[in-house]
């Protein structure tokens, strides 16, 4: 059971509501028409797949691409700084 300031609270009407167990219910509502709102799905449009060789990457390639990256910011997914 809630005690204490309760405050003022409103019924979905607009009339205030005195009791305890009136403003638990109105939170119940509130909250409940809130959080299970149904929203459209719009459809997910459709991209064919690209389809090709994968080119090889060089050992140079990566070297140099580490190298122009700069220090001291965050890594990536697979969690390697660049410094190291």
């Amino acid at each position: 059971m809630v005690t204490g300031h309760l405050g003022i609270n409103k019924a979905a009407n607009g009339n205030i509501l005195r009791g305890p167990n009136d403003v638990m219910e109105r939170w119940r509502q509130y909250f409940e028409q809130t959080f299970n709102e149904e929203f459209p799905h719009l459809p997910i449009p459709f991209v064919k797949s690209v389809q090709g060789p994968v080119l090889p990457v060089a050992p140079a390639e990566v070297s140099e691409a580490v190298r122009k990256m700069k220090p001291n910011k965050a890594t990536g997914p697979d969690d390697i700084p660049a410094d190291v």
